[in-house]
């Protein structure tokens, strides 16, 4: 049986004698509202495994309905999308709670919790397979130091290329907080604007704040603020915003974006493509590197540089312990670890943004 042609369908029980308020918008906008529970990344990679499940359930069951869903059925899915689709556990399981996504959205309860024998199977997937190590190379300090040298910083463009970069090492940023979906999708609703650069100082020392106003892990849309301190170096990520912010605007700063190229939004496939380029001609090896290079690598240099692990959770935004995978030398940070386990042991340096608390009493002005 094919899922409902729209995402969410309400369907009433009973008949309705009359309503309170006129039923037709009241339904529309409930499907609406259960629609945006699920972000919109989330709903694109729920997509295929939900049209596999019902392909696959469908020729099983025959003319039975495919919710909801019983755990035979399940089990042999999960294993079927195992060996056809995505041979590891992760995968699986992601794919299983697209499946419930769509118990849910068809008005029946979640499984997860209930089905057993689906947490083992998935367990003995993980069992028989075991993680791949994570390919994805960081960009490191001295990539930065040299595209620095590289880039052309009288060219808007160059300005803007160097702005996004080192915001997104040393912000450890998602490339989704500061690149928009596509050239012709801005929304300052979601995303960064020129009015969410502003200035200000922690006691003597001048910081750039990037509020971001939604991410990966804020979907509620509550915000946070990136604070980027002034420091002596030539790949100083304050200088950078604060010549970014000085290249004239044509549009109020609301509704234009931070990070324009040629006159158009930057998007996370220009802002990958370009920084690609670029390290590609200092001839570094760029196979491995993607978008999550850049905060891979904040992070890797935040611990090789002593910042504690609980400031690199902080300063990443990060809401569990997984900000640890994001490290790619922990015989470096282990060694530099238990060398500060003797006092008077000197930390080297490196650019860690202030408590947001700071931003409280800070002077402020936005930039225009």
């Amino acid at each position: 049986m094919a899922p409902p042609a729209r995402p969410y369908s309400i369907a009433l029980p009973y008949s309705v004698a009359s309503a309170p308020v006129p039923l037709g918008p009241l339904v529309s906008r409930t499907e609406e509202l259960l629609a945006a529970g699920l972000a919109e990344g989330t709903r694109r990679s729920y997509e295929a495994p939900q049209r596999r499940f019902v392909e696959f359930a469908s020729a099983l069951r025959g003319s039975l309905p495919v919710f909801p869903v019983d755990e035979a059925t399940l089990l042999l899915f999960a294993s079927h999308y195992f060996d056809t689709y995505a041979p590891n556990a992760a995968s699986v399981r992601a794919a299983v709670f697209a499946v419930q996504s769509m118990q849910v959205r068809a008005g029946h309860p979640p499984f997860w919790s209930q089905f057993r024998r689906l947490h083992q199977l998935i367990e003995g997937m993980a069992r028989t397979v075991p993680v791949a190590p994570d390919s994805r190379c960081p960009v490191t300090y001295d990539m930065l130091v040299a595209a620095h040298r590289a880039i052309n910083h009288s060219s808007v463009d160059g300005v803007v290329m160097w702005a996004a970069m080192s915001c997104a090492f040393f912000g450890l940023l998602r490339v989704s907080e500061f690149t928009a979906r596509s050239t012709s999708s801005f929304d300052h609703r979601r995303d960064l604007s020129a009015a969410d650069l502003s200035f200000s100082s922690s006691g003597d020392t001048p910081v750039a704040i990037l509020r971001i106003k939604r991410s990966k892990t804020d979907q509620r849309g509550v915000g946070a603020d990136v604070v980027l301190p002034h420091v002596d170096a030539a790949v100083c990520p304050h200088c950078a915003l604060l010549r970014l912010a000085s290249l004239p605007r044509t549009t109020a700063p609301h509704s234009t974006p931070l990070f324009e190229i040629c006159g158009t939004p930057l998007t996370a496939s220009a802002f990958n493509t370009r920084a690609r380029r670029i390290l590609r001609a200092l001839g570094f090896d760029v196979s491995r590197l993607t978008s999550h290079s850049w905060r891979i690598g904040g992070a890797t240099h935040a611990a090789r540089s002593g910042l504690p692990s609980h400031s690199i959770q902080t300063i990443g935004r990060w809401r569990s312990d997984t900000y640890r995978r994001y490290i790619r030398d922990p015989t470096t940070i282990a060694v530099h670890a238990r060398t500060h386990m003797v006092p008077h042991t000197s930390s080297p340096h490196f650019v860690a943004a202030p408590s947001s608390s700071t931003g409280s009493t800070a002077r402020s002005r936005r930039a225009a």
